[in-house]
């Protein structure tokens, strides 16, 4: 929690994933209180997919002449936000959420693994999703541009999610994996506790420790 953590921890590693400010020492942050573009949203998350490296998001990977000669290459700027294994931990837990998801599009779903996260704003202002494979991050962002509210009872399952997901199948691979410290050890505990129990009981989930 924010109050275990401490506010200014959590401040400094918002900053260090590059999302801007100001952000507030108030408790509200852990619900993501915060303005950020879609793309400033989509490299943060990207860190968690990535073993704790953040990459300055580009447009143009390299350009060539009309011979063909490449003469621009862009070089990505890359630096450590967290450490692998701390990334690791927590991509174990956005996995156990779209398996949640990966029930209800069950004929749609695409073989291979993926994390993600969720986002509404107040009222169902706008929906986002942020989706990663082991090679492809995407974010998607839905919302009138006058801000005003969607309806009732809109969420990102039923707006943004579709959209990554049809974009997302048409690059996934079945071979393609996450890596994991191997320090870590798989931990099977009570979703709501926390305390270990047995594999395969109602509630329990798989985290890594």
């Amino acid at each position: 929690t924010v109050l275990s953590t401490g506010i200014d921890h959590v401040i400094a590693l918002a900053q260090r994933c590059h999302l801007p400010g100001p952000l507030h020492p108030y408790l509200s942050l852990a619900l993501g209180c915060t303005d950020a573009t879609l793309l400033q949203a989509g490299a943060a998350f990207n860190i968690f997919a990535n073993n704790g490296l953040y990459v300055q998001p580009h447009t143009i990977t390299w350009i060539k002449d009309a011979t063909g000669k490449r003469i621009y290459t862009h070089r990505a700027i890359s630096e450590r936000v967290l450490d692998a294994s701390i990334a690791h931990q927590v991509a174990q837990v956005l996995q156990l959420g779209i398996e949640r998801t990966k029930v209800w599009f069950a004929d749609r779903w695409f073989e291979g693994q993926a994390i993600s996260k969720t986002g509404t704003t107040n009222e169902s202002r706008t929906c986002w999703y942020i989706g990663s494979t082991p090679t492809l991050t995407t974010a998607v962002f839905i919302g009138c541009d006058d801000n005003q509210s969607m309806g009732k009872n809109i969420y990102p399952v039923q707006t943004a999610f579709p959209i990554w997901l049809g974009y997302t199948r048409a690059f996934a691979s079945p071979t393609q994996q996450f890596t994991f410290d191997p320090s870590l050890q798989r931990c099977t505990i009570d979703e709501r506790s926390g305390r270990k129990v047995r594999p395969g009981r109602a509630g329990a989930i798989e985290i890594l420790v």
